[in-house]
């Protein structure tokens, strides 16, 4: 009776969604500001965590509207990211509009990782692509060599 139990107890953990898989211990990336844009909430309460747990100070949008606003509320985003789930000329839109305006660097994460898509992102003004789902150990190399200098120097040691 009792291995029944244990057998149901691991056939549910099995079923749970798994969290991001950071077996590496990360060097915290400072209190840099970081702006989220993802419709799909789930990959929003995958990111979010990933993030702050990289101590980014991070503000998520859920689509280009909000996205422009927090730009304009928070003068000092030193990243954004961009999820393209699933990329139409809205998305190139959306990405042309929010990289204009400012200085920004942006990282899209793509669902559909084509030569063809990476390069209209590309083309939208994003800096960098990073296949969906999310390699961590990617993700975190990206940011480390986009943020400012002292978190790039920290990153190589």
């Amino acid at each position: 009776e009792n291995s029944d139990s244990i057998q149901t107890i691991t056939q549910v953990a099995e079923l749970q969604p798994k969290p991001l898989e950071t077996t590496t211990p990360f060097i915290s990336l400072g209190q840099h500001p970081v702006l989220l844009i993802d419709q799909d909430m789930d990959g929003l309460m995958e990111l979010v965590p990933l993030l702050e747990g990289w101590q980014l100070k991070v503000t998520a949008a859920g689509d280009t509207e909000e996205a422009l606003e927090a730009l304009t509320d928070e003068k000092s985003i030193d990243i954004v990211l961009i999820a393209i789930r699933q990329p139409d000329q809205l998305s190139f839109d959306s990405i042309r509009q929010i990289m204009a305006s400012g200085e920004l660097v942006s990282i899209a994460l793509i669902a559909d990782d084509t030569p063809s898509i990476k390069e209209r992102c590309l083309d939208a003004g994003v800096d960098k692509c990073l296949a969906l789902p999310i390699d961590a150990h990617q993700l975190y190399d990206y940011l480390a060599d986009y943020l400012p200098d002292d978190i790039s120097d920290k990153h190589k040691r």
